[in-house]
């Protein structure tokens, strides 16, 4: 079974160099990510399909992310809307998504591990 990591300037450099890795990106005042986050916890909590990959959530702003968001992180600058999920495989941003949705998320980790997901250029 799985859980939600919570990442800080202490953890991502680890967290994104991962096989496989998912983050979340929030902020507090949003009800979508509470949500998304409430959401994605209990799946995680319950699954064991998806024991090799690591879930993270990273809220902006948070106390203790600045290294991170100053860092070498370029798929920032492209974050509209929140939620905000970046898929690391190999420690390389792969792909991302704007919203929430457990379907959504376990369909595009299933294309990623079936090799039908496009890495995008980061």
């Amino acid at each position: 079974m799985g859980y939600l990591e919570t990442i800080t300037d202490n953890n991502w450099k680890e967290f994104t160099a991962s096989p496989f890795a998912v983050l979340l990106v929030t902020e507090k005042g949003c009800t979508h990510c509470k949500a998304w986050k409430a959401e994605l916890s209990s799946f995680l909590e319950a699954d064991s399909d998806w024991e090799r990959w690591r879930f993270g959530v990273v809220t902006l702003d948070g106390d203790g992310v600045a290294e991170f968001k100053e860092a070498n992180n370029p798929w920032l600058e492209i974050v509209e809307g929140l939620p905000f999920n970046a898929i690391y495989v190999n420690g390389a941003p792969t792909t991302s998504f704007y919203g929430q949705g457990v379907k959504r998320l376990v369909n595009r980790l299933g294309r990623i591990e079936g090799g039908s997901e496009e890495a995008v250029q980061a």
